[in-house]
């Protein structure tokens, strides 16, 4: 393998004010490792004018998960997306990102206190858990997506049971994206059967991490939206 060829200098951003959240961009000279070093690149993020700092941060974890995670399910413009779990900490920034930023049409899964915030972060229609059994709850979910069922759903709540149901949400050749992780001893997935993946052509996409690149596509479409809306006050999540 060919030897890297390091530059001479390169730029860090440092903390120029002991005590104080302040920084500049400075310039050094590129230190040589020596036998048994090594020398490692960290890559960052550049933020858009437009954003404040505070604004960008929390949206390089969570928004770019959910961003990715709709990214990486193949939607379009116009097709329904469920997003289970649609008032917690990540759906109901999905649920903006989807609508908003995606112009996605999105069918909102959660506890019926979450309805106004899920409704509000754009959910076009939203479907109480609490009032449905199982089958009512994907025959409703199929019924608002025109009788086809809905092209992705995003699983962003901790469920093992949301994971199940959500096979019964799509549409033929939709997509399940795991984002939650739901905890305790792992479980089987259930209704996760091959016969139903051949014939509906359900797939699904793991990890739904977002990337560096992610990020900087992430940032930028962040700008048509509003910062200070995309978070909820986190008493109501």
């Amino acid at each position: 393998m060919a030897d890297i060829e390091l530059p001479k200098r390169y730029k860090a951003c440092i903390y120029d004010a002991p005590g104080k959240v302040s920084t500049k961009v400075v310039e050094l000279n590129m230190p040589e490792p020596g036998p048994g070093e090594l020398l490692i690149q960290l890559y960052v993020t550049p933020i858009p004018d437009e954003l404040e700092s505070a604004d960008a941060a929390p949206m390089l974890c969570a928004g770019v998960t959910t961003y990715a995670a709709l990214r990486r399910s193949g939607v379009k413009s116009g097709q329904w997306v469920v997003i289970t779990g649609a008032g917690g900490g990540l759906g109901h920034i999905a649920c903006q990102l989807a609508s908003r930023g995606m112009a996605l049409r999105v069918i909102g899964i959660d506890d019926g206190s979450k309805e106004e915030l899920a409704r509000g972060c754009g959910a076009e229609h939203f479907i109480d858990i609490t009032k449905h059994d199982e089958k009512s709850i994907a025959e409703e979910v199929v019924k608002v997506a025109g009788g086809l069922g809905a092209s992705a759903v995003i699983v962003c709540t901790s469920s093992n049971h949301a994971y199940a149901q959500s096979i019964d949400y799509l549409r033929f050749g939709g997509t399940v994206v795991c984002v939650g992780v739901p905890e305790g001893e792992p479980q089987p997935m259930a209704k996760c059967y091959p016969q139903t993946l051949y014939v509906h052509s359900r797939a699904y996409p793991s990890p739904a991490v977002g990337s560096s690149e992610f990020e900087v596509m992430f940032l930028e479409q962040t700008k048509t939206l509003s910062p200070r809306d995309i978070y909820a006050d986190s008493e109501n999540l």
